[in-house]
């Protein structure tokens, strides 16, 4: 069966509820919750919550920011009718189409996979899990420490790994700042279930394609190769040919862009090999006492570029959190690689439909750790992109002033 958990008063739950119906009242009823989405060199999207559909910045001017405030303030412009409070950052990732260019009034169908912002009305109301079957609700609270939801993210999925355990799904906790939290609540499932449901969902939206792998011959090898195993950039963007020349041909000319779209091609690039640090988590029976382990503090380049502010060292803290991101992935797809060998050698004396379901379960592990890389891939890039914009702004800021204020001071006097 399954549990709803939700921390915190049911009565605030409803009055923030109510208050959101309430303030849609005058514009329609909501279909969807207000969220932005932003993909630096293209103006922002937003959904319509009246038809949950995405649609284009109206002002046509608005691209990525790189302050959380920032975003706050847009989604109060996007939506004036409802009473935003807060953002946060969302869990999953989605894919967006048509995204547009400044200054180009049709958009044609570019597909980006990017994590947007929720924007939250009224009262911040934490959200309510499901705790499936054999899964465990847990709660992290620190009044001392005011931190960013990738952050608490981090904090969870480290909880969970300590028990042998998945990361099922979580929320914030208690809002100190924009996108800032005292804490997360989330569940833990053990990695059998994970896979489970997340093979139930494929076979649901896969069905032709599984009956097509059903006549394939079930001996042939299906394990990744190197070359699957390095493709770091699957998932990212979605892009045909057509409109990748198309974007190629319609890049804008900006002071010091092909800095930042360098970047974004070299964290593409092959990261130099490091040995695994990461610990081997095998389908162990979870103790019913699970105890809570304390909350680790930002250790890893990639946590540490996260919760550190822009400066001149921007660039290189981008190389090493992005080098350690393929590090991290590289060493999680070996480890799914080493054990789906070693089940594909146990497997050969078992009936054919309990071998294609082994096989099957491999390959939606491994597909769920090339969504997560992408996920992952996608918010390091965003962030990095929309850092240097932010610090280009800056320095044109400042080089204007001093501009001006050259200009209207008194010319120097000749010395006599």
């Amino acid at each position: 069966g399954l549990l709803l958990l939700c921390l915190g008063n049911p009565a605030a739950t409803v009055a923030g509820y109510i208050e959101a119906l309430a303030a849609n009242g005058g514009i329609g009823f909501a279909v969807a919750e207000p969220q932005i989405a932003m993909f630096c060199g293209k103006l922002n999207m937003h959904v319509n919550i009246q038809t949950g559909k995405w649609e284009t910045d109206p002002s046509g001017t608005k691209s990525c920011f790189g302050r959380k405030e920032e975003i706050l303030q847009y989604c109060q412009e996007i939506y004036p009718d409802l009473r935003i409070t807060n953002v946060v950052e969302a869990n999953e990732p989605v894919n967006i189409k048509n995204w547009c260019k400044k200054g180009k009034k049709q958009c044609k169908g570019h597909t980006y996979i990017v994590v947007p912002f929720k924007c939250l009305v009224g009262e911040f109301v934490s959200d309510v899990l499901l705790v499936p079957e054999k899964c465990r609700f847990f709660h992290r609270e620190r009044l001392d420490v005011c931190k960013s939801h990738q952050y608490w993210h981090t904090v969870a999925k480290e909880a969970c790994l300590t028990e042998g355990m998945i990361l099922h799904s979580y929320g914030m906790l208690l809002p100190c700042g924009v996108d800032q939290f005292h804490g997360t609540e989330y569940v833990c499932c053990p990695q059998a279930k994970i896979v489970d449901e997340a093979l139930s969902k494929e076979e649901e939206e896969e069905e032709e394609d599984e009956e097509e792998e059903d006549n394939n011959d079930v001996n042939k090898s299906e394990l990744p190769t190197e070359a699957d195993t390095d493709d770091f950039t699957v998932g990212v963007m979605e892009l045909n040919d057509d409109d990748e020349e198309e974007q190629e041909n319609e890049e804008e000319v900006v002071v010091d862009q092909d800095y930042y779209y360098d970047s974004y091609k070299d964290y593409n690039e092959e990261p130099p090999s490091a040995p695994s640090k990461e610990r081997t988590f095998s389908e162990k029976e979870i103790m019913n006492d699970v105890k809570v382990p304390p909350t680790p503090l930002p250790t890893d380049d990639v946590d540490v570029y996260f919760e550190t502010p822009a400066d001149d060292n921007e660039h290189a803290r981008f190389q090493k959190a992005k080098e350690q991101l393929e590090i991290r992935h590289r060493n999680r797809m070996d480890r799914v690689k080493k054990e789906w060998e070693e089940a594909e050698i146990q497997a050969k004396n078992l009936p054919k439909a309990e071998r294609q379901a082994l096989m099957q379960r491999f390959q939606t592990m491994a597909k769920s750790l090339e969504k997560e890389a992408a996920s992952e891939k996608q918010q390091l890039v965003e962030t990095h992109l929309a850092r240097v914009e932010a610090m280009l702004d800056e320095r044109h800021r400042v080089a204007l002033e001093n501009y001006l204020v050259a200009l209207q001071s008194d010319p120097p006097r000749p010395h006599r």
